[in-house]
Parts: C-alpha cells; structure tokens; sequence
C-alpha cells in the first residue's frame, strides 16, 4: 500500500447551532480544511463521508443529503457509519481509500447534528432493547456503558480511579483547542465527586450531549 498523509483540517465549534443546517456546518468544516492546506475543490477526487444512522439526526437518506455541502457534487462518494463510532472509523476508511492507489486526494469528512429534527435520540435508542422485559425500564445508552465498565472492572481488578483517568487527560486537552465543547483541568478527585449517573459511570466521565 502507499504512504497516507493528512495535509489540512477544519471543525465547526461543539455548541448550539440552531441557524445552520448540518450541510451548511459541513461545507463550512471542508472549507476550513481546504484552506488550511491551500487546496480548491476542484482539487478533490472523491469523499469518504461519515455520520450516524439516519434516524438520530431525523434526515431520510442522510449520505444523499450531504452529498454537496461535503464537496462530492458529481464525484465519488462512500458513506459508512458504525453508530457512536462513525467518527473514528471514517478515519482509516479514508486511510484505505488513498492507500489503496483508488484516488490521490480524497476530503475525509464527519458530520453529526442530532438537534436537527429529533427532541432527543433516546427515542431512537429505546427501540434496541427488548420491548417486554427491557424497554419498560427506559434504559439508555449510559446503562450498556455501565454494565460494560463494571464488568471490565471487574474482571480484570481495575480501581475507579484508573476508569477517571482518560476523562481528566481529555478534558485537559482540550483546554487550548477553539473548536472544543469544554475544557477543564480536573483532578480523579474531582471525576469521583461527580454526579453518579449509573454506577461507575460519573457525569463527569461522559460529553454533556
């Protein structure tokens, strides 16, 4: 396979963005990126494009909607999504894109807007579970990530401090970034006096969205 590079980046700021539709925050995200790289969109040969399913931004046909404000008008364009994971694994599928010797240059786009059309996406989580003897109990996503911690935990004798550690490095890293949600420096002190959620999970430990 060839040698990858990433050359150029964009983001919009993680807020409330009632004005915009989610193709005008995508287009404005390419555009930062081609800029940062001084690239054109004539320049692009194709796009691999990612966002969650369909039904937690409330858009039939998302990957079709996105098509322009994402600069594929009339290009190649591969839509993927693996849930909550979209965003990172749109990554090496752009990777595997160029590597491959398919395309030379290639915009690598993630997009999300869940306030579009929906109040919330739990309604779209709720219909996963069992609906006699699970979907009664209301249960969202942050209880399959308990269930999951706390088996990891235990299971492999991890204290509840190792489980605060990456929320204190992640919110320290974004400290300086202009496009980050929050930033914060907390200590594993600060993550456990937290609001529990659902044990072991802290308010703290999880995005406010």
């Amino acid at each position: 396979m060839r040698r990858v590079a990433c050359i150029g980046a964009g983001m919009t700021k993680f807020e409330r963005r009632l004005q915009e539709t989610s193709k005008e925050m995508c287009f404005e995200a390419c555009k930062m990126a081609l800029e940062s790289c001084g690239l054109t969109w004539d320049k692009i040969e194709a796009v691999c494009f990612t966002s969650a399913p369909d039904t937690f931004d409330g858009v039939h046909m998302k990957g079709e909607y996105m098509v322009d404000g994402s600069g594929a008008y009339r290009k190649p364009f591969m839509r993927s999504f693996v849930g909550g994971g979209s965003g990172v694994f749109v990554a090496p599928h752009g990777f595997y894109t160029v590597a491959s010797g398919m395309f030379d240059i290639i915009l690598v786009v993630a997009e999300e807007k869940m306030s579009t059309c929906m109040p919330h996406p739990q309604a779209a989580f709720l219909t996963i579970f069992d609906n006699i003897i699970e979907r009664p109990l209301g249960p969202n996503l942050l209880w399959i990530f308990a269930l999951e911690m706390n088996r990891y935990m235990s299971v492999h004798k991890i204290p509840l401090e190792d489980i605060a550690l990456p929320a204190v490095h992640n919110k320290e890293n974004a400290l300086d970034h202009p496009a980050a949600m929050l930033g914060e420096r907390l200590t594993v002190q600060d993550i456990l006096d937290s609001e529990v959620l659902a044990w072991p999970v802290h308010r703290l430990m999880v995005s406010p969205v």
